[in-house]
């Protein structure tokens, strides 16, 4: 339970709850008296700033309580997403043409010419 505190990153999240949640009300001040001087756009911002700083505590909380397994799944399901894609790619007869070195012209040129396409259809 006290690693979950005082790991490097929860030490993080705690910096940066220290340094957002004030700047937010700090904002949200200054939009106050914007407003009282006649900026009738700045009442908006006066209640939105501290639903900022609610949005920051409830991330840092939910961040904080994430579960470590849960958090190292979602990562290598993300990679193996990427390696899927990747190979998806690279599979003969694949449309997609990779955008480095040589093909790059070509690949703008393809764009340029997908994209006059779809302004002739939406004519």
């Amino acid at each position: 339970m006290g690693a979950r505190w005082i790991s490097r990153r929860a030490l993080v999240l705690h910096g940066l709850l220290i340094v957002v949640v004030p700047l937010c009300f700090v904002a949200g001040w200054w939009q106050l008296h914007q407003a009282l001087s006649g900026n009738s756009l700045s009442w908006a911002y006066t209640v939105e700033w501290p639903i900022f700083a609610v949005i920051a505590v409830v991330a840092w909380w939910q961040l904080l309580h994430e579960d470590a397994s849960e958090r190292v799944a979602r990562a290598e399901r993300a990679r193996l997403d990427i390696e899927r894609v990747a190979a998806e790619r690279s599979a003969p007869g694949s449309e997609v043409v990779e955008a480095d070195g040589a093909n790059s012209e070509r690949v703008a040129i393809a764009a340029r010419r997908e994209y006059q396409a779809h302004l002739e259809r939406t004519r």
